[in-house]
């Protein structure tokens, strides 16, 4: 009787053990052992994450994939911004209550990727802007999923492989773990990156990137909150970030339009010569002073180059209100003083002051440079922009007076 019972106690042993090992078969072909990110295709929808970091800020992020194109969204109080990413195609749109910058960018001939640009903005209560193509020889590659658009959020390397670590209960049901290490060394140092991905259906339910700098670690996560069906507000910024948008004028007198409300005119005419000079610069002085018949070739309107004295362009503006007449003269004096490296350069001027909008002055010297994809910081005194009358315009910067005269001519 006892042998009986020790081999159906056996037997019984023996199938628990089977059932266990086909149970086991079972969740690892179920399992993948590794994700590669490069198979991870959603279905077309909407997909919001907050995006997490160092488990303070949320940040809402919008991720909408529709017929192999990208729409990614990130909505704040008093922005908005879109970016798409599409098969030979890059749209972006950035809007402010004050500004909005807008730009499509498409392969270009011998390789190039080119895109055109509109950047707009209201300066001293004026509306403004600039137009312009901008080519690179840098090749466009578009992401071409989740993990790869939250990677490049985050500035960080995306994973390529993730090993598997589990599952874990979620809201949207049972999700699969995958983690990944890897280190990059830059110059003398070693950065390590830890990436974990919860999958649900191919879809990235938590994306948690962890980077150690110190004695601190930076954590950025991405976690689903919900999916729709795409709608018609989503396919129109789809449709309008993926056609063309040439560049038919590039703002220019929109430009002149601002510097008569916050410069002084001297005269009017065109081609239109927005000089931005400097009263304690070199440059500007002999401009002024050796080539002064080529400013007055068309129209003419003085503006102050950012980071002057404020008490110095202050009175300089209160001359100009009492006689704009007088104002030519009064520059040629303080300019023949400062090439003559005089202590007395402004004597000359009242000594009251007159409000100047330094701040928007400022504005539309950084809005012309950045319509020529010209770094702000390039731009030496004196910068002169020359506006032709079918809004094209060009800029000279530093003391150049055959440019100047080839610009005018």
């Amino acid at each position: 009787m006892n042998k009986i019972i020790v081999l159906a106690l056996v037997v019984v042993a023996a199938l628990v053990v089977a059932i266990a090992v086909l149970y086991l078969s079972h969740i690892q072909q179920s399992y993948p052992k590794t994700l590669n990110i490069s198979k991870i295709e959603y279905q077309n929808g909407i997909y919001l994450y907050n995006v997490i970091i160092n488990n303070q800020n949320k940040v809402p992020l919008i991720y909408v994939y529709y017929n192999r194109s990208i729409l990614i969204g990130l909505l704040q109080q008093n922005s908005t911004a879109y970016a798409l990413f599409a098969p030979q195609r890059l749209g972006e749109v950035y809007q402010t209550p004050n500004a909005s910058f807008y730009m499509i960018g498409f392969p270009g001939p011998l390789g190039f990727f080119c895109s055109n640009f509109t950047i707009s903005q209201r300066i001293a209560g004026v509306p403004v802007f600039v137009s312009n193509q901008q080519c690179s020889t840098q090749p466009f590659s578009a992401p071409s999923n989740f993990v790869d658009v939250a990677s490049a959020l985050s500035q960080v390397p995306p994973p390529s492989v993730l090993s598997f670590a589990g599952t874990a209960p979620t809201s949207f049901g049972t999700a699969l773990i995958y983690k990944n290490n890897t280190s990059i060394t830059y110059l003398f140092y070693s950065i390590n990156f830890t990436y974990i991905i919860y999958l649900i259906n191919n879809i990235v339910y938590k994306y948690e990137v962890l980077v150690p700098l110190g004695q601190t670690t930076i954590n950025v996560t991405y976690v689903l909150r919900s999916i729709s069906p795409i709608n018609s507000t989503y396919l129109s910024i789809i449709s309008n970030l993926s056609g063309n948008m040439p560049v038919r004028d590039m703002g220019g007198l929109s430009l002149v339009a601002a510097a008569r409300k916050i410069g002084m005119v001297v005269q009017n005419g065109t081609p239109t010569v927005l000089a931005f000079l400097a009263l304690n610069d070199t440059s500007s002085a002999k401009l002024f002073i050796y080539n002064y018949s080529l400013l007055s070739r068309g129209g003419l309107i003085l503006l102050d180059y950012p980071g002057q004295p404020t008490t110095i362009v202050e009175r300089l503006r209160c001359a100009y209100l009492a006689s704009k007449s007088n104002l030519l003269n009064l520059l040629k004096k303080i300019y023949i003083n400062v090439l003559e490296n005089s202590s007395n350069s402004y004597t000359i001027l009242p000594n009251n002051t007159c409000s100047v909008d330094l701040e928007s002055e400022a504005a539309l010297l950084g809005l012309a440079l950045q319509g020529l994809n010209i770094p702000s910081q390039s731009a030496p005194p004196p910068v002169l922009l020359i506006v032709y009358p079918n809004g094209t315009y060009t800029a000279v910067m530093g003391y150049n007076p055959s440019a100047l005269e080839s610009a005018l001519s």
